[in-house]
This record gives C-alpha cells, structure tokens and sequence, in this order.
C-alpha cells in the first residue's frame, strides 16, 4: 500500500472538507494582556499570584536593606568630635541661602562660648544655650 499524506487521504464518511477553527489559548499569561482597572483584584477579591507575592517579598527586602544600609552609613559617619579636639558647640543658623551651621570644637569653643556670652541678641541667645548644653561654663 502506497503511503498516504493527510492532504491525499479521502476523508472519513460524513466529514466536511473544511478545517476546524483555530485554537484560541486561553492561558494565564495572557491575561495580562487584556485592559483590568487597576483595583481589579480589590473589586473582585482576586488573591496575588505566587509570582506576584515573591515580587513584594523582594521589593520589601530590597528597601529594607536600603533603609538599614543608610541608617547604619549615618550612625558611622556621624558629627562627632573631630579626633582630639574635645566638646563641639554646633549652632545652625539662617543665612541667605538657606541654613548654616557655626561649629566650633576645644579650646575655640570654649573662646567662642565667652565671647557670645557677652553679647547679645538672637545668635548669642542660640550660643549660650549650645554652650550650657555642651557644658561650657558661663563666662563672667
């Protein structure tokens, strides 16, 4: 018996010649395809997928990590003491591009300290409460 192909076969009694339909997927990626409101899944109380919940997952532990990274960058590089020059006295300041901050440490704090003590207004208020708080002794 010679070999046939599909299209040299005689078709069956009662079929038709014509092709079926072509199949139409119906799969779950392409469902992101079609136009959803995008509080869809509230509306319709649609859990998160497994793919969607490990999205969060990684996207909340890449901003924790972020967050604990800068808060510990901070805490090690912040304003303490410059090496061996003891207390600081730190006020800040307006001035005409926004704020300043006048930083004194060791003995010139402790000369800053007198010399605002003597003056007066809105600065040398700010100097001596600084200074009180960094425990520099009033000058007399």
């Amino acid at each position: 018996m010679p070999h046939l192909t599909d299209a040299s076969r005689p078709a069956p009694a009662g079929a038709t010649s014509e092709l079926p339909p072509p199949r139409i997927c119906t799969c779950a990626r392409d469902a992101y395809l079609e136009a959803v409101p995008p509080n869809y899944r509230q509306q319709q109380g649609v859990p998160l997928s497994g793919r969607e919940r490990r999205g969060l997952v990684v996207l909340a532990g890449v901003l924790l990590a972020a967050g604990a990274g800068i808060g510990g960058w901070e805490l090690a590089a912040g304003k303490g003491a410059p090496a061996g020059q003891g207390q600081c006295v730190s006020v800040l300041v307006a001035s005409s591009t926004g704020g300043g901050e006048l930083r004194h440490c060791g003995q010139d704090a402790k000369q800053w300290c007198a010399s605002e003590a003597k003056a007066s207004g809105p600065l040398a208020s700010q100097a001596r409460t600084a200074c009180r708080q960094a425990g520099f002794p009033r000058a007399q």
